[in-house]
């Protein structure tokens, strides 16, 4: 922990400083306010919840092989599956999304339409960084000076 020394007429003090044994704590998250009423997430389609039950499995089967074509194992290993199995997730699958639907219909509105108006400006502020970042790389293998 660090200090600081204070003089005073009494002598040096030693005071701790706060920011050093706090600096663990994440502020963002404390400050994140949750509504009472969150927008619900949508369902995991069953091919997704296979690939996300297997992928371990296979990734310590195959440990060198890149992401791509471990994927493209567990999209085989899926084709495999009976036909009964499919059927018996995607009825879980349906029952889970009817359970979403209802849930959205609680949602406000305004609500969504934040959420979707907040995502929107997210995604295009992304999309200006990398722009931007294509712009910097090009000139800089052009050799182009930062300021004309």
């Amino acid at each position: 922990m660090m200090t600081f020394h204070i003089s005073t007429m009494q002598g040096c003090r030693l005071i701790p400083c706060l920011s050093s044994s706090l600096r663990h704590f994440s502020i963002s998250s404390a400050l994140t306010v949750k509504s009472p009423t969150e927008i619900p997430k949508k369902p995991n389609t069953p091919w997704v919840n296979f690939y996300v039950k297997n992928l371990p499995t296979f990734k310590k089967s195959y440990p060198d092989l890149p992401t791509t074509e471990v994927m493209r194992k567990v999209s085989h290993e899926w084709a495999k599956v009976p036909e009964q199995d499919k059927s018996k997730l995607k009825t879980l699958f349906q029952k889970e999304k009817e359970t979403y639907a209802a849930k959205m219909a609680k949602v406000p509105k305004e609500l969504i339409e934040n959420a979707k108006s907040l995502k929107k400006t997210k995604q295009i502020k992304k999309q200006n960084a990398q722009e931007k970042k294509e712009l910097k790389d090009l000139l800089a293998s052009l050799n182009k000076p930062k300021r004309p």
